[in-house]
């Protein structure tokens, strides 16, 4: 059995981008169990030695460094830095578009009760 030094480090997101709370990174790198994250989480500090991150809601910049299995001084790393927005922020824009909308519908009717609109 034989790998790559270094190898082919890859960072996945659960559910592609954009990137939202409750998301799971996963590193991965052929020939390789030992995995190491650092960085910030929801603009908190962050640390871990699974292979996988739960990202938080906010800003994150995490780094995975691996190892090969058969060859421990064999590093290598891949990093993802962008925001993960939280479960709330669509229904926001939902509901401001629908204040919009019926502020419009309200003015509208106005105007067409002073101009006799049929």
């Amino acid at each position: 059995m034989s790998a790559d030094c270094p190898p082919g480090v890859t960072i996945t997101a659960s559910d592609g981008v954009p990137y939202k709370a409750g998301d799971v990174l996963t590193c991965a790198a052929d020939g390789s169990e030992t995995y190491a994250w650092i960085g910030t989480n929801g603009g908190s500090s962050f640390s871990s030695n699974s292979s996988t991150v739960t990202l938080e809601a906010g800003e994150f910049c995490l780094l995975c460094t691996t190892s090969l299995t058969l060859d421990p001084d064999c590093l290598a790393s891949a990093f993802l830095c962008d925001n993960a927005y939280g479960k709330y922020r669509k229904q926001q824009y939902y509901s401001c578009n629908i204040l919009l909308l019926m502020s419009r519908s309200v003015d509208e009717m106005a105007w067409c009760y002073f101009l006799e609109c049929p």
